[in-house]
């Protein structure tokens, strides 16, 4: 049925009173449907493969002294040409601190200790187990092995007495 409308008043053009009925827009086809689906699906593929690299890994830059090997929790890392370091995260464990260890080309021990950690925020968006196995990771600033630790982010371990 065919919507009515009121004749202007005086020769404003103005309606005396707005029509009684309004008449909804056609419904989406189901081409409109899938479209949109397919869509959307395409954004929570993308979401879902973003949360799957930003939470499985933590990274840090980290200034190494030459010809040494840096080994975090007892998992060997080398650093890239900038610097930084990428690894998997760490357990509840590492909240007191990340152990870490410089040896020498021959497999001594040059220095060890503790690496500052730091909560990952993205652990808790992380279903169903990251909370619960994984929330620890390094700290943003960074860590400078060059120099002696700093007992914030870089504590060194006591050197065995002779």
């Amino acid at each position: 049925m065919v919507e009515r409308f009121n004749t202007p008043v005086l020769k404003t053009g103005e309606v005396s009173r707005p029509p009684w009925v309004r008449i909804p827009l056609c419904p989406p086809t189901l081409t409109d449907l899938k479209q949109k689906k397919w869509g959307n699906m395409k954004y929570l593929i993308s979401a879902f493969a973003l949360l799957l690299c930003v939470g499985c890994t933590t990274t840090a830059n980290f200034k190494v002294p030459a010809n040494e090997t840096l080994i975090v929790t007892d998992r060997v890392v080398a650093p890239d040409s900038e610097g930084k370091v990428t690894t998997s995260p760490f357990f509840w464990s590492e909240a007191g601190g990340i152990p870490y260890r410089l040896s020498d080309s021959k497999g001594n021990v040059v220095r060890s200790g503790h690496l500052k950690s730091q909560f990952r925020v993205t652990s808790i968006f992380w279903p169903p187990f990251a909370l619960i196995y994984w929330p620890m990771g390094f700290n943003k600033n960074g860590y400078d092995l060059t120099k002696t630790g700093d007992g914030y982010f870089v504590v060194d371990a006591p050197k065995p007495s002779k």
